[in-house]
């Protein structure tokens, strides 16, 4: 029987966390100048030359109280700045080493380019719908790999889907934000290896239940993107990935992540290594909602840069998950969650949820979202909202 996990929203908060780091955007420091502690009524007249000097008094040390507040909001955000500086040096440095080597650090390995065997290869056998049959081309000294989407929701099978560094893979979806490709990866045993560019207009789903790697050097740049080793139908996935409730029970609509975790390959993992970079689209107005980024498997590791201005992001771990809309939709009003909200479910004796952040997470008038089990957060967590 699956039970669901605690979720952490923007703050971690789970037993087992070692320690949580939050910086926020801004700080605010009220002080209360108003009242004057220990004052007591006097008569009229009665001490009448002590008040003056009283009142002086008391505007002194409450004017001190206030530069010591401040110094400490000053030492706060300096020590903030600091952090994120260190932070970005670290990335810099991963990426820099990652244009010399292009490598997974990970497994070690490097994928070849393009549509290629050990690269992309598609799997036209296990079916291909709603997009036309991959091409290839260089460019800028580049191998861009283009997919012309041509119905709001493509199913793609691939044999195996490795990006390697000198890769583009342009998914064309014609402008449309909620168009959604889903990638099915059903090599045995081997994780998906992400080192170069994907680029989308809309939405972009990765499954491979034996992995995900984002390699150092990555650059993913979409309307939204779903990385997982759970797997999902195709019923569900022309359905929505949100789950379905009967009464008060909820079905997953996301399965298995952790069916292959702990093969000694990464099956099961979801890893976002150092200087990888994933961004979704800004939205065109501050009135409206950005991308979400939704990493989900049997673990969740983020060591990169994660970037979803006015969305969402979300690292999850467990077996099964439950998704259901948020932020105040007709489907679950109470919500103020932008974008989704989810809840992992595990299996008796199950070794998922663990939650990793040791890189950068930015959701500026957006949110974060870390639930799992075991939460660690060690790095970088920047969420805020007007």
């Amino acid at each position: 029987m699956s039970r669901p996990a605690a979720v952490a929203s923007s703050i971690p908060t789970c037993r087992n966390m070692r320690r949580a780091t939050l910086l926020a955007g801004v700080s605010a420091l009220a002080l209360a100048l108003g009242g004057v502690e220990g004052a007591v009524a006097r008569p009229l007249g009665a001490n009448s030359v002590s008040a003056p000097l009283t009142a002086t008094n008391d505007a002194v040390a409450n004017a001190q109280r206030a530069a010591q507040a401040a110094q400490q909001v000053k030492q706060s955000l300096t020590r903030a700045t600091q952090a994120l500086q260190a932070m970005r040096s670290l990335q810099d440095a991963a990426r820099a080493a990652a244009q010399g080597v292009p490598h997974s650090a990970t497994l070690n390995i490097n994928s070849p380019n393009g549509l290629t065997p050990g690269g992309l290869v598609p799997d036209m056998a296990a079916g291909w719908s709603g997009a036309n049959t991959p091409t290839e081309a260089a460019s800028g000294g580049r191998t861009v790999v283009g997919i012309q989407q041509t119905a709001p929701q493509a199913i793609l099978n691939w044999q195996t889907f490795n990006v390697g560094a000198q890769t583009t893979v342009n998914f064309n979806q014609q402008g449309n934000s909620d168009w959604v490709a889903l990638n099915r990866i059903t090599a045995t045993g081997a994780p998906s290896e992400i080192l170069g560019s994907i680029r989308a207009d809309g939405q972009v789903y990765l499954i491979n239940p034996n992995g995900i790697i984002f390699g150092s050097g990555s650059q993913i740049n979409v309307g939204a993107l779903i990385a997982s080793t759970a797997k999902i139908s195709n019923d569900q996935f022309l359905r929505g990935i949100y789950s379905t409730q009967t009464g008060s029970t909820w079905t997953p609509s996301f399965t298995d992540a952790a069916a292959l975790l702990g093969n000694g390959t990464g099956g099961g993992v979801v890893a976002v290594e150092a200087g990888a970079q994933i961004q979704t689209h800004a939205p065109g107005s501050v009135k409206a909602g950005g991308g979400f980024v939704l990493l989900m498997g049997g673990q969740v590791i983020n060591a990169g840069a994660i970037t979803t201005p006015n969305g969402q992001t979300q690292l999850a771990a467990g077996d099964d998950f439950v998704l259901r809309r948020g932020y105040g939709t007709d489907a679950n009003q109470p919500s103020t969650t932008r974008g989704n909200e989810i809840a992992p479910l595990f299996d008796a004796g199950s070794r998922a949820g663990l939650v990793r952040n040791d890189g950068m997470v930015f959701s500026s008038r957006g949110d974060i979202t870390l639930a799992g089990r075991t939460i660690e957060q060690n790095g970088i967590l920047v969420a805020s909202t007007s």
